[in-house]
């Protein structure tokens, strides 16, 4: 039996507290995807679009996000974007001049490496997408009176220093905030699994 299934669907026998550590996740649904916004303000730290480009590709991805797109098949619709690009536009960016870009994702670019604007998009709707799932799960948690939380790290090489101090610790769900202050990864893949108080 799935997580949610036992926490909102209410099993006639009791659950292990094994069983909901192993699926905490949850699909992607319209209640979880990022806003244009958050996409937006992700692209402009970055750094690496023109202002006047990064409503276009807000609103792209999260279109795309809203569709139920993977984060890969959403970069690749926004680097599609326009006409394809001359070959030596695209060798100028350090890009194949074989590969397919769209002309408009180029112009869009403030910067001359392909790799860096097209590493932007990606973290841009993985952070935002990550970011709005785990609201989206601590406020159902907290709908069904969960109360405290434990976290949860990737448990792999890309975690930052700090969550590797911290993981398993249990707070307050009114205080679970990622990504954690000081985390130098490159990106939050953290989050929260729910402790439940057997008696």
């Amino acid at each position: 039996m799935s997580f949610w299934k036992s926490l909102f669907g209410k099993p006639d026998k009791p659950v292990s507290p094994k069983a909901f550590e192993k699926d905490i996740s949850l699909p992607l649904n319209a209640s979880s995807v990022p806003t244009k916004e958050a996409i937006a303000g992700r692209l402009r730290d970055s750094g690496a679009f023109q202002n006047d480009a990064i409503h276009w590709i807000a609103e792209m991805l999260h279109q795309q996000a809203a569709k139920g797109a993977s984060w890969d098949a959403a970069v690749k619709t926004v680097i599609l974007a326009g006409e394809n690009a001359p070959a030596d536009k695209k060798g100028y960016v350090g890009a194949s001049k074989r590969k397919r870009i769209g002309l408009k994702f180029l112009d869009a670019m403030s910067g001359k490496d392909f790799s860096v604007a097209s590493r932007a998009v990606f973290l841009a709707i993985q952070g935002a997408s990550s970011k709005a799932k785990r609201e989206f799960s601590l406020a159902q948690m907290k709908e069904a009176g969960i109360t405290h939380v434990r976290l949860i790290s990737s448990r792999d090489e890309r975690d930052c220093s700090v969550v590797r101090a911290l993981e398993g610790e249990v707070m307050q769900i009114d205080d679970a905030k990622l990504p954690l202050p000081g985390c130098d990864a490159e990106y939050c893949r953290c989050t929260f699994a729910p402790v439940i108080e057997f008696d």
